[in-house]
């Protein structure tokens, strides 16, 4: 049994981490809802539904990403940089929600996704020939945040 979770603490750790920061992002979003409802929104925002789910298979697509990360690749030249955009991406999307719905700062919160696009465009360019299943496990994410930038951008706009 020990062996057994030795064995498998990496997709543990990486586990309990996702959940974390989803859980984290949740209770900032939730916090501030109401001031969410006073914004004036472009007409594309999705139900408040779409969030939730879609940031859920996000996440599950990050944690697979990133054990196959640690599993299968160690030996890129570029495994600990990846392991460090991976680090900066689960600090950046709770962090995300924290400016935009705690500090009611839409600015710094595009900003912060910007940075976040940057970094998932970065992982696929170099990942695709080296780790293609890593790249096209973080496409969706990146589609989902160039989307998320331009509401973001919109929101901006309008308030």
């Amino acid at each position: 049994m020990i062996s057994r979770i030795m064995k498998n603490l990496d997709v543990i750790i990486i586990s309990s981490c996702v959940v974390t920061l989803s859980v984290l992002g949740k209770i900032f979003t939730n916090t501030g809802l109401d001031w969410y409802r006073t914004l004036n929104l472009p007409h594309l925002v999705p139900e408040n539904w779409v969030f939730g789910a879609v940031w859920t298979v996000l996440y599950i697509l990050a944690a697979c990403a990133t054990v196959i990360l640690v599993r299968a690749y160690k030996h890129i030249g570029y495994y600990q940089t990846f392991l460090g955009f991976f680090l900066l991406l689960a600090i950046l999307n709770p962090l995300w929600s924290y400016l935009f719905f705690i500090e009611h700062s839409i600015s710094a919160a595009l900003l912060a996704s910007i940075v976040m696009e940057f970094i998932l465009i970065t992982i696929i360019v170099y990942a695709w020939n080296d780790a293609r299943i890593i790249a096209l496990l973080m496409v969706p994410s990146a589609l989902w945040i160039a989307f998320a930038i331009y509401l973001n951008y919109q929101i901006l706009l309008l308030n």
